[in-house]
């Protein structure tokens, strides 16, 4: 087991695993990492990921992201073009960008996201590049409108926002509140109507209460993202929030360190059960784009019980035909705007 910098140099470690007796566990001290290693990968695919920076300084209270890959850091602008140009070389398609929190590129070094991708837009012999995922504090309006003009960046914006209740998003130590994050989207839809907004929220937070929940699930609905995933909350060890449930007793067995996919529900809360939080996790798309009038037929769909199963298969297959393909129809021919001349099979 090698540690986040060290496996950057896993040759060097070889011979020391070799030593061994089949286990070779040697990682420093993550408060101590502070260089960028640039890396990028192709594997004769049409799209190529480009890392632009790496970890990250927001101490979220759910993240183990500070404690895994250290803190803010990034190469510079001169190395990640030419980086870029390499990828250019293999006759590659589409370029995203990449990293814990791209937004914050240029830590250190004077520059900026902003800057960066007014220099990528220059590349030649390459037909789009996509930013991945940034957060929405950092998605200035400068960057909103260099996009709306861009040569090559693609009119896609993945933006989390995590819960739609500004109290949820302060215990969370979010570094925005609901009404920025709506102005963003706001401003987006206005200048690139046909841009492809995607979102992340998270279910079962210790302090979210359905009430809140569903502050969410309004916010969502009023943007309209083209996207959205909704997680469900899962207390990693090492972080503020699992220290916190461990004291309110929310937690059946306090001693898991890694949680499997089928713990990761926080237990025992008072004002979600783990069957709860999971049920509106599934359902949560659901709502987004029913009327009103079939929200009763949604909440029967979150019991986790044969009947609920049932009716929520139903909703599922008749939101996929109605809702599901459409959207996706949609995020094809918006790209095919920006690159007429790339296939359907080449977006995908």
């Amino acid at each position: 087991v090698l540690g986040n910098d060290e496996k950057f140099n896993v040759f060097e470690y070889y011979q020391d695993f070799r030593n061994t007796n089949g286990v070779f566990d040697y990682h420093g001290n993550i408060d101590k990492l502070d260089e960028f290693n640039s890396s990028y990968s192709t594997d004769e695919r049409t799209r190529a990921v480009l890392k632009v920076q790496d970890g990250c300084d927001y101490e979220c209270t759910y993240c183990t992201i500070p404690l895994a890959r250290g803190k803010s850091r990034s190469g510079n602008i001169v190395n990640t073009i030419q980086q870029a140009q390499e990828i250019v070389k293999t006759n590659t398609k589409e370029i995203v960008l990449t990293g814990v929190n791209i937004g914050d590129f240029g830590r250190g070094t004077n520059e900026s996201f902003f800057e960066l991708i007014k220099e990528l837009d220059k590349l030649e012999n390459v037909d789009r590049i996509r930013i991945s995922s940034i957060e929405p504090n950092l998605l200035t309006g400068e960057i909103i409108d260099f996009i709306a003009k861009s040569k090559l960046f693609v009119p896609h914006f993945h933006i989390p926002l995590q819960s739609g209740s500004n109290k949820v998003l302060k215990d969370m130590h979010r570094r925005y509140q609901c009404e920025l994050y709506a102005e963003r989207v706001e401003k987006i839809k206005s200048i690139i109507p046909d841009c492809c907004i995607g979102v992340d929220v998270i279910v079962g937070f210790p302090t979210e209460t359905p009430e809140l929940h569903m502050d969410t699930v309004r916010l969502n609905r009023a943007m309209d993202p083209h996207t959205s995933s909704c997680s469900v909350f899962t207390p990693f060890y090492g972080t503020p929030l699992r220290k916190m449930c461990v004291e309110l007793g929310y937690l059946d067995d306090p001693e898991i360190i890694a949680p499997t996919n089928s713990e990761r529900s926080i237990l025992n809360m008072p004002q979600f059960t783990k069957d709860q939080i999971s049920g509106k996790a599934r359902t949560f798309n659901l709502y987004l784009k029913f009327p009103e009038s079939r929200w009763k037929d949604i909440e029967q769909a979150e019991a986790l019980t044969l009947e609920g199963d049932r009716i929520w298969m139903e909703l599922k297959q008749e939101y996929k035909e109605k809702y599901e393909n459409k959207r996706r129809e949609e995020v094809i021919l918006t790209e095919h705007k920006k690159v007429s001349k790339v296939s359907l099979l080449e977006v995908h």
